[in-house]
């Protein structure tokens, strides 16, 4: 049963209320510890699992290799606040592995709905890049082709003397690279 630790005099002063405070009289019964006068805070009121859930001792875990140190048999791991999604996951991988117990398995659940968030912007920003890719090339495809017609005009336009000697210097590079 717990104990209630009441202020000195609390019976007498409604004001006092029913909250601890300590005795700091110089003559003060409750702070001499006399019988009859009320219970003193001391430290061996403490409950005997004090700093445990479950018989076993919370560890405050910030990386994956920490996890490795930790006895499964007394040990339990709190996964720190300041840790990110990829060493969060990290950590829960490692302590499934290991069949060490986590504690906050919040974090885990946050974490997953966060990376599902990352995972859905990447795919709209693979499939926003895959278009602008495909835009570009169509581009350059159109480009290429005013440039083939433009090239085209300009034969047109030549006389059939600049025709003949364009396909002369033609047939000679060939015979060069043939060589």
């Amino acid at each position: 049963m717990k104990r209630k630790f009441l202020r000195q005099d609390y019976y007498k002063y409604r004001r006092l209320g029913l909250k601890w405070r300590k005795p700091k009289g110089s003559e003060s019964k409750l702070r001499k510890s006399k019988r009859g006068s009320g219970l003193l805070v001391k430290i061996g009121y403490s409950s005997p699992n004090k700093g445990r859930i479950n018989n076993l001792y919370p560890v405050i875990v910030s990386n994956p290799k920490a996890v490795e140190t930790i006895n499964k048999d007394k040990q339990i791991i709190i996964v720190s606040s300041d840790v990110g999604v990829r060493k969060t996951f990290a950590i829960f991988e490692k302590a499934k592995s290991l069949g060490i117990t986590v504690l906050n398995r919040k974090k885990l659940k946050r974490a997953e709905k966060i990376a599902k968030v990352i995972e859905t912007k990447k795919k709209a920003e693979k499939a926003k890049a895959a278009k602008s890719k495909e835009k570009k090339e169509e581009v350059k495809e159109a480009s290429k082709e005013k440039k083939d017609e433009k090239k085209e005009e300009v034969k047109d336009t030549k006389k059939p003397d600049e025709k003949s000697k364009e396909e002369g210097l033609k047939k000679e590079e060939s015979k060069k690279e043939v060589k």
